[in-house]
């Protein structure tokens, strides 16, 4: 692994205009006169969430690429992929330029004077049960009048405390969960209100653990206490439609045909019209401030991607029957699959769906 060193930007020119005005010092001005400084602050952190194999081979074969095409030197700019080629970076911009630098002999990052020497602690020579932790810490609170931020305070604070204990020197940020009942289900991104939980709701338990920038998503609907018979209907249909994902997602499938698959199933039980999004995606460095890169790997009718060895992707079947009507509210199952190596599917959500695991007696 060549020398990895973090580096510190800082905008020059940027200080406050005064009314008045006083000589500066020989320090000040040349601080001011400094675009880039070096700051290797404190001891080298590694994250535990990956082996220094992993990330020396992630850049090795990046280099392998550049050579190969006569690329003298990469400049990554996103999140996902400064946090993928560190090993775990994890920072927020808030407007601020950030960069990665890789060439055949350095690995540079670029950054804010802000982030101290947390750029160049977080080594890349350093590593998902989590969010489930968080389901059941979910399922534990809740209960009639109960409002929904308090369940979804629950589940937070359960991953946060996970991660914190599995990935000791790992950074605690961007974990979170949406939890919503009643009408507040009909979408899967809507935030938490402080709606009280009542016997016979439609429940969306959604936790979204991030250790070190890497999402992890288990997504269940519920019920409180009871069922209506026309909740269960729609409930038990959209739960064939998961199951037939689950197995749809092998390597060699092509992610339109899996698409087309599952709405064809969705239109035979008369749900085609109440689907609301994609089945599925790639799972990988995700935050609701940044974003996720899965164009390519979505289980949409337009993409022709092809699954393989090495690929993580989820099966998310989303439905919402509009308010007035029976059975009305949203319905959602995810699971994440791993296709590994040995061309075996590994589901590793081994939180229960359907009914007869999640109506919940309190």
């Amino acid at each position: 692994m060549s020398m990895w060193c973090g580096r510190l930007l800082r905008a020059a020119g940027r200080g406050v205009q005064a009314s008045w005005s006083r000589a500066a010092s020989n320090d000040v001005a040349t601080f001011r006169d400094i675009n880039t400084m070096k700051f290797c602050n404190g001891q080298k952190m590694p994250t535990g969430l990956f082996t220094a194999g992993e990330v020396e081979g992630r850049i090795t074969k990046l280099r392998e690429t550049m050579e190969h095409e006569g690329i003298a030197a990469c400049l990554f700019t996103s999140f996902h992929n400064i946090n993928y080629y560190s090993g775990g970076f994890v920072y927020c911009a808030f407007n601020r330029p950030y960069c990665l630098i890789v060439t055949p002999e350095k690995h540079v990052i670029v950054s804010s004077l802000v982030d101290g020497g947390q750029p160049w602690r977080r080594s890349p020579h350093n590593s998902m049960a989590t969010a489930e932790v968080g389901g059941w810490a979910c399922t534990e609170v809740l209960g009639e009048g109960v409002p929904e931020y308090e369940v979804a305070l629950a589940g937070t604070q359960a991953m946060v405390r996970n991660i914190a204990k599995i990935y000791p020197n790992s950074d605690l940020m961007d974990s979170w969960v949406w939890f919503q009942s009643g009408i507040n289900t009909d979408g899967s991104h809507n935030p938490v209100t402080s709606r009280k939980i009542q016997k016979g709701d439609n429940l969306s338990l959604n936790c979204f653990s991030t250790p070190q920038g890497y999402n992890v998503s288990l997504e269940r609907t519920c019920f409180l206490d009871h069922c209506s018979d026309a909740h269960l209907k729609v409930w038990e249909a959209n739960v064939s439609v998961h199951k037939k994902g689950l197995q749809l997602i092998q390597p060699g499938a092509k992610c339109s045909e899996i698409a087309h698959e599952l709405s064809d199933m969705y239109a035979q039980l008369g749900l085609l019209k109440y689907q609301m999004t994609g089945c599925g995606h790639s799972l990988d460095v995700l935050c609701h401030r940044y974003g996720l890169e899965a164009a390519g790997l979505a289980l949409h009718e337009d993409s022709d991607t092809v699954l393989e060895p090495g690929m993580v992707v989820s099966m998310k079947p989303m439905i919402t029957i509009p308010e007035g009507q029976p059975g009305a509210g949203g319905y959602r199952e995810h699971s994440i699959l791993i296709i590994n190596d040995d061309n075996t599917v590994e589901n590793i959500t081994s939180f229960p769906f359907g009914p007869e695991h999640n109506i919940i007696k309190k």
